[in-house]
């Protein structure tokens, strides 16, 4: 199979044979969870397939799913062997950005590993510690916030107090 175009897959499919994505080509998958059959993914059937990949691999999260750190989604497997690799990844749209050839930071604070074992080739999720709405300070912090501006306000107060009583 020659993908030079966008192949869009909801669920799993297997394939008799090799495949082949051009440097246009888009894998696009759907993710729906991370349970075998929510989301898109290549199998191939003939123990001596094999793979090259070139383009984009695009993610599209349905149903309300979102990824989270430690997700491990096989896109590819039962081929004999694999050469090349995605040149862009996106996630619903959004374009991630290389690290290394292997790995792509993506919005929301994650980063995406690709990963090839046992004629498999997976992506992991990690978080980055980067990107989401940011962190809800802790009641402590809040604490010392309102203590700080409590001070600023007395100190303010005592300076006026001294300039009217001058």
């Amino acid at each position: 199979m020659i993908n030079s175009g966008p192949l869009k897959l909801l669920t799993s499919h297997a394939i008799d044979g090799s495949y082949v994505q051009t440097a246009l080509g888009v894998l696009d998958l759907a993710l729906g969870g991370t349970a075998t059959g929510q989301y898109g993914a290549l199998t191939f059937t003939s123990p001596t397939s094999t793979v090259t990949l070139d383009g984009t691999l695009a993610l599209d999260l349905v149903g309300g799913f979102t990824l989270a750190s430690g997700d491990v989604f096989d896109i590819l497997g039962g081929f004999s062997g694999l050469s090349g690799g995605f040149s862009g990844v996106t996630v619903d749209g959004a374009a991630c950005s290389a690290k290394s050839a292997d790995v792509w930071t993506c919005a929301g604070g994650f980063d995406l590993t690709m990963g090839l074992g046992a004629n498999v080739l997976s992506f992991e999720v990690a978080s980055n510690g980067g990107g989401g709405g940011g962190a809800v300070p802790e009641a402590s912090t809040w604490a010392m916030l309102l203590a700080g501006f409590a001070g600023l306000g007395a100190l303010g107060r005592r300076g006026r107090r001294r300039v009217a009583g001058a």
